[in-house]
């Protein structure tokens, strides 16, 4: 039965190019190594890009909510928002009716920057597309999602 998983899997546990977490592993390392060097043009680190992204899509939400959307905790989300905030990225303001919480949004020059860092992160989705049909890496994203999910539910 073991064999027959494996065989299903596409790894036979002993090739490491043929492992689908050794290679995801390898790819993400790239990818952000490549990303890394284009968002420094801009004076942006990966995390801060990040969070600029993810309080764009929570439209003005909580510090805590930011963390749970990008899986970091508390000590690095509250460092990148204070580098962001300092080169008026971003700003923080308190919730109304609640001392400890903080509603996030980007500044008018949060909001002229995100598209170029975006355009910067596209560029390094479709460099490590190349030569795969869009629905297939749609359907790969799909399926990482999945994954995830079920590695999520062991811990």
């Amino acid at each position: 039965m073991k064999k027959q998983n494996n065989a299903q899997n596409g790894h036979n546990g002993s090739e490491l190019d043929k492992s689908l977490g050794f290679m995801v592993n390898i790819l993400a390392r790239s990818m952000k190594t490549v990303l890394e060097n284009k968002l420094k043009e801009y004076g942006v680190t990966l995390t801060q890009w990040l969070v600029l992204q993810g309080v764009s899509e929570l439209d003005e939400g909580k510090q805590t909510e930011l963390g749970k959307k990008l899986d970091l905790d508390n000590a690095t989300i509250t460092r990148n928002l204070d580098r962001l905030e300092d080169v008026d990225l971003l700003k923080r303001s308190q919730v109304e009716g609640d001392r400890r919480a903080q509603s996030l949004s980007l500044t008018p020059k949060g909001m002229r920057l995100l598209p170029k860092l975006n355009d910067a992160a596209n560029d390094v989705n479709k460099l490590a597309g190349k030569g795969i049909r869009i629905a297939e890496v749609r359907k790969l994203v799909s399926d990482l999602t999945t994954m995830r999910k079920n590695i999520e539910e062991l811990s």
